[in-house]
């Protein structure tokens, strides 16, 4: 390594450290680089990467633009963008992202799975599956692409063959938030009960992505059939009057709707069933109201 210039040295150490787990020991590493030169295009795609891990989404927008402005036909730029354009639910931006990186090496697993949680943002569900599929051609053991297409499938009524891709992916990665959420959401429309377990499995491993990919499902479903989606939830809990966990889901499709009084309502019944899960649902109003304020 002493061989490379010092810039790229210290480009090789955030990569390291970025592989490690150490995203802050990687933005400090692309600093070093970029202030020896501050044109190094990987320093900057790599500290992007680093800084959309951390959640610094504005930072790690600014840098992958750097970088391909300077590298234009950098694949992973062009990957951790989208990733980012997609965290900040720029859709298309993500998509066009996808299709740059994709005509560029058509046999990146990742690149197709990021297109397709964007065209599922988009609603093109169809899509979204035909994009998991070229996903796990590539890689049969990416477990977020299972989960995606399950996602994908609930979007389409196809709940029942939602469930195995969820099995796949929660096999593949116990800790896969969207695998539990998307096998919650998939057991709940087939009426199984242990759709309850699913979302609280995934809050206990996290809470704030939990909650997003929670109201993230019920905007779509509310866009689709809003009168049906409140049926069911209707519907469920004449069955299950203490499932809690379908007061709090049912209060947010009344957030959604703006019947504030019937939401209130709702989301005080599920505290007086589960006061702990205070946290939770205030993640769950956060989101919901962060929704209704970017329409």
């Amino acid at each position: 390594m002493d061989f490379l210039p010092a810039s790229d040295r210290h480009a090789w150490t955030a990569v390291n450290c970025y592989a490690a787990g150490d995203f802050a020991g990687a933005i400090a590493a692309c600093d070093d680089a970029l202030h020896i030169n501050p044109n190094h295009a990987h320093a900057y795609n790599t500290r992007g990467a680093a800084r959309y891990n951390l959640g610094d989404l504005t930072g790690a927008l600014a840098d992958c633009d750097r970088a391909l402005a300077l590298q234009p036909v950098l694949v992973g730029a062009l990957f951790n963008r989208a990733a980012v354009r997609t965290a900040l639910n720029d859709y298309a931006g993500a998509v066009a992202d996808c299709d740059q990186a994709l005509a560029l090496n058509p046999g990146k697993a990742g690149v197709y799975h990021c297109r397709a949680v964007a065209r599922y943002g988009l609603h093109d569900f169809h899509g979204s599956i035909a994009d998991c599929d070229r996903a796990l051609a590539l890689d049969p053991r990416l477990a977020p692409a299972y989960a995606a297409r399950a996602a994908a499938l609930n979007g389409l009524g196809l709940c029942r063959q939602a469930i195995p891709d969820c099995d796949r992916a929660l096999a593949l990665d116990p800790r896969l938030v969207l695998g539990y959420v998307a096998r919650a959401n998939a057991r709940y429309h087939c009426g199984l009960a242990a759709a309850t377990l699913d979302f609280r499995r995934a809050f206990a491993i996290n809470p704030a992505v939990s909650a997003k990919l929670v109201v993230s499902g019920l905007v779509s479903a509310a866009r689709q059939e809003p009168c049906v989606t409140l049926e069911q939830c209707n519907n469920h809990l004449l069955k299950n009057p203490d499932d809690a966990i379908h007061y709090a889901r049912r209060g947010v499709i009344q957030m959604l709707r703006g019947d504030e009084v019937a939401a209130e309502r709702d989301l005080a019944h599920y505290l007086s069933l589960r006061p702990e899960g205070k946290g939770n649902l205030e993640l769950l109003v956060a989101e919901a109201r962060r929704r209704l304020a970017a329409v």
